[in-house]
């Protein structure tokens, strides 16, 4: 059985299934080794993948998912984020 499609059903098609693919959770994409999915912030970020330099900025050193949009190696300095981190890890809190 074949099937024949149309220039513009075929075009159609190809739209719809891509707009499902972009509609699909961040989880069910493939992601780099070593991404983490942050769906609480702060809260989600484990100490071992935080990174504190001298002057207190503090860095996530692994690619991470947050809000459905992927970031690389961020760094914070001076926001109430860094003060939450510092409590976190100084008590061991993973």
């Amino acid at each position: 059985m074949k099937l024949i499609l149309s220039r513009t059903q075929a075009l159609a098609a190809t739209a719809a299934v891509l707009g499902l693919i972009t509609m699909l959770p961040a989880r069910t994409q493939t992601l780099a080794p070593g991404t983490i999915t942050v769906e609480r912030w702060p809260d989600d970020v484990p100490c071992r993948v935080l990174k504190k330099y001298p002057d207190g900025t503090w860095e996530i050193t692994v690619p991470y998912m947050l809000y459905y949009t992927l970031h690389r190696s961020t760094k914070f300095k001076g926001v109430g984020v860094t003060d939450y981190w510092e409590r976190k890890c100084r008590r061991g809190m993973k």
